[in-house]
Formats: structure tokens, sequence, C-alpha cells
């Protein structure tokens, strides 16, 4: 048997009672969830990924002007969590990867338009 507070006179009375024996209003019965019982949806122990690695290779790699934007957002994941702020951490966790993929487009887009410029520029000459 479980005790509950009365919401009139916050006085603690058995969960079983109909009525609070010291004020005498009604119990309201209110649904709890059992917390073991509700799965756990985000792990708030566990870091996010900080894609710091990736961030660094494809500043290097790629472009610098996109990669700066990563790095700053990955290194910052470590400290929101350390922080105790686990949501920050987690957007700039997204934030690291988003701007890392950003990165990795313009290296490709790059890429493929040197290529297009060298084959034209070889084929016009020749």
């Amino acid at each position: 048997m479980a005790l509950i507070n009365c919401h009139e006179c916050n006085h603690q009375i058995s969960d079983a009672a109909t009525t609070c024996p010291h004020c005498g209003a009604p119990v309201q019965k209110t649904a709890t969830t059992n917390p073991q019982q509700t799965p756990n949806t985000k792990n708030t122990n566990i870091c996010p990924e900080t894609h710091l690695t990736k961030a660094i290779l494809v500043t290097i790699f790629c472009c610098w002007p996109l990669g700066i934007p990563a790095i700053v957002n990955a290194a910052g994941v470590s400290n929101a969590f350390l922080a105790g702020n686990y949501d920050l951490a987690l957007e700039k966790s997204r934030n690291a990867e988003k701007w890392s993929n950003y990165c990795i487009a313009a290296g490709i887009i790059f890429i493929a338009l040197y290529i297009i410029i060298m084959v034209i520029t070889f084929a016009v000459s020749a």
C-alpha cells in the first residue's frame, strides 16, 4: 500500500482511501507511469558522436571554408555534453555532420568542374 498526498490538505493518506480522513475531500487518483516501463528513446548518458575526425579531414582535403563550421560544431559537442546540455550536444553533432557533408559535396563539385575545364582546354588546344 502506497501513500499519496491529499490534493486539498496535503496530508499523506493511503492510495486505497476514497476520501481524506483529515479534511474529507475525495481522493483524486492520477494515472502514474512507471519509468521502467517507458522506453528511453534517447540515452542521455552517452555523448553524441563528435564527427571531429571527419570534419578535420574534409577541411584539409575538400573545402576549408565549409570545413571550419564543421570543426567548430564538432569541438562543441563534448563541451555541451559535459556541461549537461544533451540537446545542445546533439544539435552540434548534427550540425558538424551536416557541414562535413556540405564540404564533401563542394569538393566533389570542384573536382568535377576542374576535370571538365581541363578536358575542354585540351580539346581546344589540340
